[in-house]
Order: structure tokens, then C-alpha cells, then sequence
């Protein structure tokens, strides 16, 4: 069986929470599903654990179905679809090949999921089902995808080199093998470590090797990249960029964006900082700063925007803030060097 369900009691008692941060653990090679404190301030529901043969690397969730997808990478990758409520898995698309990179993004909406593989091509799959339905050869190798809401676009970083990401018009794709970025290239000013996506507002935002920034590339104009620099220092830089900068907690490098729900805000983690910038304001220019507990990873929104999610690997933890006030609310234990998190919102009336 693909993956073993670990304390899972409180999906049977209808717990009062209605919501869920799904963490990858890279220390156990496993995911953690963890609860925030229900408002009425009673007890945390238990935290499960989904074991897998293979390494989770990747997460995706269509809040609206209540689905959450794992992408396996290995030597039979795979994504699997699961029930945000019960943890029931629902179906699994194998790969058949061996995958070392793979990135999975999915339409808010439901209409679709996409997989980028390490092989240059992406691949649609039904969320309901996990049938193929339809395929691209991109040229590329397909690292990270991002999607907008409508899945009118796929920003696909790779393509080209590493500070590249082709934009794909999907709405005007014609045949089943698109080889050329309908909508353009964008090139960052170095390699990417990260990338989000403000869809609406046609942003990619990308976080780069050596900078305590990021850029911020425009899909009605291409070639032309704004460079976002962080108003708090990380030390002094690295002669090696993939290690960022070097101060008295060791390396810090900037490693974690997100996008609010309204695209206002991108939140990103860098060492022990995180910074929030407008993106609503001429310039990008940062409005908040955070001093984390421990070094911030992953960060990700919760479904209606309310609070933000930080993994804290260092603490084999996940911080959660208020978004608005940007207090910080609690921190969550969950599985040894938490990354990759996404929240998802559940009926409460299905844990029953």
C-alpha cells in the first residue's frame, strides 16, 4: 500500500477545526497533516502522518473539492489524490519512469491539475479522476509550474537555463505537443530558487540564488524584470550564491514566497526574516517585517486569506500568523525538517 495512515482518530471525531496544513517532512520522508487551535480555544485535534515508499516532494490542493495532491518523486513517481476530510486516497497516476524533479500545480477551481516533469513535458490530469488529459513537450526541464486561476497560462521555470521560466498560453494551444512558450520568456537575473505566481495581477515572482530580494517578471511585457530588494539585512553574501549569506546564525538564504488570496501581498522567508511587500504599490515596496523564531522554509496562505503558514525546519515546526496583524498565533509540531506546506479547508460534517 502506497501510504500508511498514522494517527488519524480525530478525522472520525468532528473536530471543530476547519482547516488543514498539509507539510512535507524531509527528515522522515513523509507528510504531516496537522490542525490550527480551534477558535473556541478547546484542544488541538491529533496530528497524522502519511507514510509513502517513495520521497514526497511536492504539494497541491483545489480547496473548492476539497482535494490534496502528493507528487512522489523516485524511481516510479507518481501523484496520489487524497480527501482533505477523511484521508481516504482517492486515485494515483504513475509516471512509469523515474523522476528526479518534479513540481505539481493545480487550478483553484477544480478544472484541472498540472505536473511538470523533469523531462521536459507537463502533463494535465483530471483532479477528479487522475486521467491524462492532455500533454506538452516544453523543452525545458520543467522545475517548477506555476498556474493562473483559470488555467489560462503555465510559467514553467527551466526553460532555456535556470534563471529562465517560458510562459505558455494554454488557452491557445492548438495541438497536444506545444514546443515554444506562446507567451514569451522571462529571464531572472540569476537562478531560481523559488517562484510564485499573482495570476490576476499577470506577476511571476521569483526569489534568486544569492539575493535577499527578488524579481518580479510581467506577463504583458516579458522582458522587462524589477528587482525587489529586502529591507533587512542576512549578513554578508556567500562567494557560493546558493548559499545566500553568511551572519551569526550561520548561512541564510531566501527560500519561500507566497502570494496572498487578493494579491496585495507576497510574503517571503529568508533565514530568520520574513518580509511582506505590496504588490498593489509602485516598486514593490516592503510594508512588514517578521523576525521568525528559527529559520523560515515554506510559506503558504490559508484558503480565505486569514492566516499564513511558515515551516520552521530547525524546530520541526510550523508557525502560524495572523495575517492581518501579522501576530504570530502558535507554533505546531509536526515531522523532522518540514518544507513544502498548502492549507485546505474541510466540512466539518465529513469527519463524521
Amino acid at each position: 500500500m502506497l501510504a500508511a495512515i498514522l494517527a488519524t482518530a480525530f478525522w472520525r471525531t468532528g473536530a471543530a477545526a476547519e482547516e488543514r496544513i498539509w507539510i512535507i517532512n524531509n527528515g522522515d520522508r513523509d507528510v504531516s497533516v496537522a490542525a490550527p487551535a480551534p477558535p473556541n480555544g478547546g484542544a488541538r485535534p491529533e496530528t497524522a502522518r502519511l507514510q509513502f515508499e517513495a520521497r514526497p516532494v511536492a504539494l497541491a490542493a483545489v480547496d473548492a473539492a476539497g482535494l490534496v495532491f502528493v507528487a512522489l518523486a523516485g524511481d516510479e513517481g507518481a501523484i496520489v489524490a487524497y480527501d482533505a476530510a477523511s484521508l481516504k486516497e482517492l486515485w494515483r497516476a504513475e509516471a512509469g519512469v523515474s523522476l528526479r524533479e518534479i513540481d505539481i500545480a493545480a487550478d483553484p477551481a477544480g478544472g484541472a491539475m498540472l505536473v511538470a516533469l523533469g523531462k521536459q513535458t507537463l502533463v494535465s490530469l483530471n483532479p477528479a479522476s487522475g486521467k491524462e488529459i492532455g500533454r506538452s513537450k516544453v523543452h525545458a526541464s520543467a522545475k517548477m509550474v506555476s498556474t493562473g486561476a483559470d488555467r489560462s497560462f503555465a510559467a514553467i521555470a527551466g526553460y532555456g537555463g535556470s534563471r529562465k521560466v517560458g510562459i505558455f498560453d494554454l488557452s491557445r494551444r492548438a495541438a497536444a505537443d506545444d514546443e515554444a512558450p506562446s507567451g514569451g520568456v522571462i529571464s531572472f537575473g540569476g537562478g531560481l530558487a523559488r517562484q510564485a505566481a499573482a495570476p490576476r495581477r499577470g506577476l511571476i515572482i521569483g526569489q534568486l540564488d544569492g539575493l535577499n530580494g527578488f524579481e518580479v517578471g510581467d506577463l504583458s511585457n516579458p522582458s522587462g524584470v524589477r528587482r525587489v530588494k529586502h529591507d533587512n539585512s542576512l549578513g554578508l553574501p556567500s562567494l557560493i550564491k546558493e548559499l545566500g549569506f553568511l551572519n551569526l546564525d550561520g548561512f541564510s538564504r531566501c527560500y519561500g514566497l507566497a502570494v496572498n488570496g487578493d494579491e496585495t501581498e507576497v510574503w517571503a522567508t529568508c533565514g530568520k526574516n520574513l518580509n511582506v511587500h505590496s504588490l498593489v504599490e509602485t516598486g514593490y515596496p516592503q510594508i512588514a517585517h517578521m523576525k521568525l523564531p528559527s529559520r523560515g522554509l515554506w510559506a503558504a496562505f490559508s484558503p480565505d486569506g486569514a492566516r499564513a503558514y511558515v515551516s520552521l525546519s530547525d524546530e520541526d515546526a510550523v508557525l502560524v500568523i495572523d495575517a492581518a496583524s501579522k501576530q504570530f498565533i502558535e507554533t505546531i509540531p509536526v515531522g523532522d525538517d518540514p518544507v513544502r506546506a498548502v492549507a485546505v479547508s474541510i466540512d466539518a460534517a465529513h469527519n463524521e
